[in-house]
This record gives C-alpha cells, structure tokens and sequence, in this order.
C-alpha cells in the first residue's frame, strides 16, 4: 500500500477571468474524485486536497506534504494552471525529492515529453487514468517498468517515452464510487447561473463523443460514447452511494456528460426515485450538464 496525494490545484481568479471572475465557484473536481476512488480501491491510501477551495497556496501544501509524506503525489493540469504548477513541482523537488509526481489531463499531455524531459513530473497519464493511475502508484513505489502500460510517459534511460495511446474504458459502471468524502463537499456549486440548490455534487453521465468535429477535442476517431446504465441500482452504478456515504449530504446532483442529448438517460430514474441525502430529506434538484451542445439537429 502507498501513501498517495491527489491535489486540485488552484489559480488566480482575478489574473484568469478578470471582470468575469465572480462567475467561477468551487466545482467538484469529478475526475479527480474517480481517480481518489479507484485508487482507494486498489488498496492505496489516498488524501485529496481542492486548493482552489481551500486556498492553502504553495506553503500550506508543502506543510501537509511533510506532514503527510506521500509516496506519490498526483496532479491534474490544465492551461490556466500550468504555470503555477511547474513553479511549485520545481519547489517540491527540491524539498521533498523522494516523492513521485504524476500529471494527467489536457495540458499535461499535450506537453507530456517535454514536462517528463524537463523533470517537473516523473509521469503523465494520458486520456482516462481510473484504470491505469492504481498501476502507476504501484510502478513509481516498485520501481518497476513501465513498457507494458499504455497511455503513458515517462523517463526510461535518460529520455522521455510515451507506450502509445491511451486506451479507453468501456465500461462506465465498473468506475469505483467517486471519493467525495475526501473533498470539501459542502463548498461546491456550479456556474452561479445554473446552481439551483447547495451544496451540489456530480455524477458522470457518459464519456465521449459519436461526432468527429475536427476542431473538438473530443473528436478523435477512438472516442466513443459511452453511456452509464441507468437500470443498474442507483446506489451501485452512478456513485450516488458515495455522495450520501461516510456523512456527505448534497442538496443537488449534476450529471455530466459529453453531449447534451445523453444526459436525461442517465439522470431520469435518479429525479424520478427523488434519491434521498443523509440529511434525511430528498435531493432537491437532479439536473445534467454537458461540455458541449449536440452536433445533431
């Protein structure tokens, strides 16, 4: 079992959305909390820490860090973070040299082999990482290679190496329950004009995309849509269960998911079922969310 840390990383509000900043709240960091899920289910000790939400800044996460003395320490990047990232890695290199770093999303793996190259990361998992960060955790903490685990980069014999693309998972409904009791729950919201009740909590609709928009993110040829089962029990199949686990109550639930079209198909039986928080009354908003309206008509 290893010691593991995963950090949202927080920004400069004011420097990122100037005028429009009051418009940027605490979200749940959704991906993240799947990520803290299945690697709690591999057997790991997981902490997570929301700096945007606790705001602890580079001195207060290298005081939990020795605190805490993770084996490894698993960021996010993203383009508005980035900078600030790479200042605090160059710092936690210097102070805590024996803990493994490993980035993941957008940023990070756009420019994987030149963070890789340039030591700010030890690895950057590419595309979805439930599966394969648990595997990484174990590598980092064995010193074992890496060859055989697809969808990463890192640094074999001097030079950066990346073991081909990332595989997707197929099945939604084999994700561990998301670790929302590790995270400051009760702060988060959404964008404050589609909030409806407080605090607000996500549950992932579907991933990917059957539209190849060359200008998309999302339209690589190897993204398929993939759908949550909404047959399955509620508290087994959506990570509902962890929401209402552990003392987490939310007032409303979000679904999200790829395209606009998808989202009542998961989020249907739940808002129906008026699934209950632990604060012993119902949910009182189920909504969907989506990153991107429907190509279709």
């Amino acid at each position: 079992m290893a010691r593991v840390l995963l950090i949202n990383p927080s920004m400069d509000m004011a420097a990122g959305f100037g005028d429009y900043k009051a418009l940027s709240e605490a979200m749940p960091p959704t991906g993240l909390a799947y990520v803290a899920g299945a690697a709690r289910r591999h057997g790991h000790d997981v902490r997570m820490i929301d700096d945007f939400v606790e705001n602890r800044g580079d001195e207060g996460l290298l005081q939990f860090i020795g605190a805490y003395e993770p084996d490894v320490i698993g960021i996010p990047v993203l383009t508005p973070v980035a900078q600030g990232i790479e200042q605090f890695c160059s710092r936690l290199r210097r102070e805590r040299p024996g803990a493994k770093i490993v980035f993941g999303n957008l940023h990070a793996s756009v420019f994987a082999e030149e963070m890789v190259e340039r030591g700010i990361c030890d690895v950057v998992v590419h595309g979805e990482g439930e599966e394969r960060f648990p595997s990484v955790v174990d590598g980092l903490t064995s010193e074992s290679d890496f060859s055989s685990l697809p969808g990463i980069t890192w640094k074999p014999n001097g030079a950066a190496k990346t073991t081909g693309p990332a595989p997707q998972i197929r099945e939604l409904d084999t994700l561990a329950r998301p670790a929302w009791d590790l995270l400051p729950w009760s702060h988060y919201t959404f964008l404050p004009f589609v909030t409806v009740a407080r605090p607000c909590l996500a549950v992932l609709g579907s991933r990917g995309c059957p539209y190849r928009c060359t200008y998309c993110v999302e339209g690589d040829a190897d993204n398929r849509l993939r759908v949550r089962k909404p047959g399955r029990s509620p508290t087994r199949s959506s990570g509902l269960s962890a929401i209402t686990a552990r003392g987490t109550s939310a007032s409303s639930i979000r679904f999200f998911r790829s395209i606009r079209s998808t989202g009542w198909r998961c989020a249907r039986p739940f808002a129906s079922a008026g699934f209950p928080a632990t604060g012993g009354g119902p949910l009182k908003h189920v909504s969907t969310s989506s990153t991107r309206k429907s190509a279709a008509p």
